[in-house]
């Protein structure tokens, strides 16, 4: 762990010097909790007077930026091609020369002091790591799931949390079929693993949100300088109107619609709640299989998918919810869905797994159930729906003391200031 700052010592000065700060991560639009990790550590540096430069991908949906002359461009994986762009785009897997290239272009202009990684994999490569190595540049880099470790970067292989990858085992990806359930792909993330391994011992520390993640490296045999700092909560009143965007009574899951995220067994579960509704906002690939499960149990008049929303909707469809339910079957980091429902006041029920269990103290700032019991997960939405109104409160309001305590900006801001000065060197 960082050492605790003390007023008046050199550490404490030295976190008053400002520095020039390469953020990398591939999206460069709000696509994932990577993303909102990315996006607010970026904020939060240039509030406190440090110069930021930004390196990414082309992409439509990207915001505008001063430094998207440097952008990569865009590497869309999921498109059909044919064989010959196939075979060259799984080569940018391991090695991507415009990023190398357009990377190397950026330092030259930027002069970065440290360079700071969010997720880089399949579009920019970890071989953007040997060019920053090459230019004595420190890096520190925030993990936002488990792919250093296994070429499945959830550890959910087939309905199931996935464990034989363990002491740098990826040729067990390869036999099990452990990404996407081909035999082609799997291959290409086991050969794409091995190599990048010796890239990876040149970040000089990693950055693990939860301490589920950074158990579970160590579990793994990973023997890099790793620390634990969690996401901070940026509360935008701005956001948020107050407005009932629905007037009746609901639950609310918010964010990607996969396998991972145990949605099936949420939408089981409110086959025995009467008096309450369920809001699913997000997308993702098992939308259309979940709402026809949602039809098949005819549940389509409980159970409303509205599809991705922005920001502003976000939060206040969070106030406005009786809780926000995070189903998640497999091993959760630290998800941002419990970290703005807490930070909104709102009680969260989530499955006792990963991440999560340190996230919430249970009947004290929220409620946990059995992952994949819809039953257990019925009997909590019940809970929750008995509580009298000064009960709903106060447990929103411990919820809420938490984010402001363990997730707030300058405090994040502080501890992770105090990791860059530790590979820096000062």
């Amino acid at each position: 762990m960082p050492p605790i700052i003390t007023p008046g010592t050199k550490l404490e000065k030295n976190l008053k010097k400002l520095m020039k700060i390469l953020q990398i991560n591939k999206f460069f639009y709000l696509k994932g909790g990577a993303e909102r990790c990315f996006f607010d550590t970026v904020e939060i540096l240039e509030q406190h007077g440090h110069e930021v430069a930004v390196f990414s991908m082309v992409d439509k949906k990207n915001y505008p930026s001063r430094w998207q002359k440097y952008f990569v461009g865009n590497i869309n994986y999921h498109t059909p091609a044919a064989w010959a762009r196939k075979l060259s785009l799984a080569l940018k897997f391991i090695r991507n020369r415009e990023a190398a290239k357009k990377l190397q272009k950026l330092i030259d202009d930027f002069k970065p002091e440290i360079a700071h990684l969010h997720n880089i994999y399949h579009q920019l490569s970890p071989s953007i790591i040997k060019v920053l190595a090459k230019n004595k540049i420190p890096m520190v880099m925030t993990l936002h799931d488990y792919k250093v470790i296994c070429p499945n970067y959830n550890l959910f292989v087939l309905g199931k949390n996935y464990d034989r990858c363990r002491q740098g085992k990826f040729y067990q990806c390869l036999l099990d079929r452990c990404v996407g359930g081909s035999f082609w792909q799997s291959l290409l993330g086991t050969i794409e693993a091995y190599y990048n391994q010796r890239l990876y011992r040149q970040i000089n520390l990693f950055i693990a949100p939860s301490k589920f993640l950074e158990q579970k490296f160590k579990d793994y045999g990973f023997k890099e300088r790793i620390t634990n700092l969690p996401y901070a909560f940026i509360k935008r009143e701005s956001q948020f109107t107050g407005e009932n965007i629905i007037e009746e009574n609901y639950f609310l899951y918010a964010g990607r619609i996969s396998a991972e995220k145990g949605l099936d067994v949420l939408i089981k579960a409110m086959r025995n709640i009467n008096n309450s509704r369920l809001i699913i906002a997000g997308d993702g690939p098992e939308r259309e299989r979940l709402e026809k499960l949602t039809a098949e149990l005819k549940l389509k008049n409980k159970i409303n998918f509205i599809g991705r929303q922005d920001q502003t909707a976000l939060f206040n469809l969070i106030k406005n919810a009786n809780a926000v339910i995070v189903p998640s079957v497999w091993h959760e980091n630290l998800p941002y869905a419990v970290i703005e429902a807490m930070g909104l006041t709102k009680i969260v029920i989530c499955s006792k797994i990963g991440g999560l269990l340190e996230m919430i103290e249970d009947g004290k700032t929220g409620f946990f159930f059995n992952p994949n019991d819809y039953r257990d997960l019925a009997l909590v939405i019940k809970k929750t729906l008995n509580l009298k109104p000064n009960e709903l409160k106060l447990i929103g309001e411990r919820a809420n003391k938490v984010v402001e305590e363990k997730y707030s900006p300058d405090q994040y801001y502080q501890k992770l200031i105090n990791c860059y000065q530790q590979v820096i060197g000062l």
